[in-house]
């Protein structure tokens, strides 16, 4: 484990979080700093380290405070973000359909910038657990753990299954007409099925966006 002692010059390591044959991941902290934590990214899977190593990620992700190529691995720092959890938000904050519709066009539209990697790190920065809610706005972790091949048909499942969470989670359904709510349900249910024409989570955002616009922001 020494050669992660020093990271960057500006973070040290304070213990193992996770491992897999694809990766090691370490909490750490500012040196200057040990309240300051952050999350300390050893990716070797050759697949995602040319992904990476072809991309500023400062472009792509707002969390990443350092990444470099280090021989066959490439090594991201990640500071950990603050809010409430998704689900624990939407329990607890009682939320008009159109502020869900909202929030469900942010989310969609910060992860399309995610279209630029391959589909084990876009599966990964997508997981539920990534997205925080802090003054009633969205971020995510930007957390990067790679366990298993996926497609993107695995992307859209995930997906689908929070624009479910966010429409439905806490909302009292008696506020709103059946046919609003079956056009809801409808529309995420059509999502898995119609699959195969989305190739990027972009046109997932822009299909989401003519459906809000089109169906109730012009009512």
């Amino acid at each position: 484990m020494g050669v992660y002692m020093w990271v960057g010059g500006k973070y040290s390591i304070l213990k193992m979080f996770h491992t897999n044959e694809m990766q090691d991941v370490f909490i750490g902290c500012h040196k200057n700093n040990s309240q300051y934590l952050v999350l300390i990214n050893y990716i070797r899977d050759e697949t995602c380290v040319k992904s990476l190593e072809a991309l500023d990620m400062k472009e792509i992700s707002d969390n990443i405070l350092y990444s470099n190529k280090e021989e066959d691995q490439i090594v991201i720092v990640t500071e950990f973000k603050e809010g409430y959890k998704l689900e624990d938000y939407l329990h607890n904050s009682h939320l008009r359909l159109s502020t869900r519709m909202n929030m469900i066009l942010e989310y969609l539209d910060k992860i399309s910038k995610y279209d630029r990697l391959n589909e084990l790190i876009r599966n990964s920065l997508i997981l539920k657990s990534q997205i925080l809610v802090n003054d009633k706005k969205l971020s995510i972790n930007e957390f990067i753990f790679i366990d298993h091949r996926v497609e993107f048909k695995d992307v859209i499942g995930k997906i689908q299954n929070y624009i479910r969470k966010i429409l439905f989670t806490g909302l009292n359904l008696e506020e709103y007409e059946v046919r609003t709510i079956k056009e809801m349900e409808s529309y995420i249910h059509n999502l898995g099925i119609e699959y195969e024409k989305y190739h990027r989570i972009q046109e997932i955002f822009h299909d989401f966006k003519k459906f809000y616009l089109y169906k109730w922001a012009l009512k």
